[in-house]
């Protein structure tokens, strides 16, 4: 399998944590990157600061994504001067990679959900979350209510949007002629959100001769909406298995 033959756009934001670009580029892939969405710290209103303040009074802390747990960080040690978090403190993430991030901080999971969406945990949740506990959501402003509803029903939960995940407003108009012309091998999708601002600051493009790629079924089934359908649908949520669905796909 020659993969340096192909061209494969990435729509993952820059400050992201792209496993699956590089996984393709070490096998020898041309990535181009082109962000659809930009990542940026949130700014804490006053009662999301008192959290901050009071950090030590929770029980436990939940990150969804390996950014929740960057920004989280990046904010408490700012407001904290560096100071650890009380060690009663329990941690949960949904999925390996946002667990390995934590560790990078110096913290250990305690709880790793088997799968790597909300809907997934909250099949789990109540192997990890008691009755009772003082739960904290660390995540990002576009993340559903899916999982503080379903806590919400039997203990304490408190949410703060740690980061902000935006359209961009930037075009490049070589990567849009290289789409137009055709000559690339796949575009990546890895949020809902990412094809939306694609759709929305590219009206030129007619979006049904696009060659896709996406990760999980939300992504996909909102793609599908357009009456688009993606080429490739990784289904293990993660960057190998993304990365592996990829390389299947062009040699198949």
């Amino acid at each position: 399998m020659d993969i340096s033959e192909k061209t494969i756009i990435t729509t993952r934001p820059d400050n992201s944590f792209d496993k699956t670009g590089e996984i393709l580029k070490r096998k020898g892939a041309k990535i181009i990157s082109y962000p659809m969405i930009e990542i940026n710290e949130a700014n804490l209103n006053t009662n999301e600061k008192q959290i901050f303040e009071n950090i030590n009074n929770f029980d436990k802390i939940i990150f969804t994504s390996k950014n929740g747990v960057k920004y989280f960080f990046e904010k408490y040690h700012k407001s904290n001067k560096n100071k650890q978090l009380n060690s009663n403190i329990k941690f949960a993430t949904i999925g390996k990679n946002t667990s390995q991030i934590l560790e990078e901080y110096g913290y250990k999971t305690n709880f790793i959900n088997k799968g790597n969406t909300s809907i997934d945990f909250i099949e789990n949740i109540k192997d990890y979350v008691q009755n009772d506990e003082n739960v904290l959501l660390a995540f990002g402003n576009l993340a559903n209510n899916n999982i503080e509803d379903a806590i919400k029903k039997f203990t304490k939960v408190s949410r703060i949007n740690v980061y902000n995940t935006e359209k961009t407003t930037h075009i490049n108009k070589d990567i849009i002629e290289q789409i137009k012309e055709e000559s690339y091998d796949l575009i990546l999708f890895t949020s809902p959100s990412g094809f939306l601002s694609f759709k929305e600051l590219h009206k030129e493009i007619d979006i049904n001769k696009l060659k896709i790629a996406c990760i999980g079924k939300i992504t996909a089934n909102s793609i599908k909406k357009y009456n688009i359908t993606p080429l490739v649908v990784a289904q293990k949520s993660n960057a190998e298995g993304f990365a592996e669905s990829i390389i299947n796909y062009l040699f198949s």
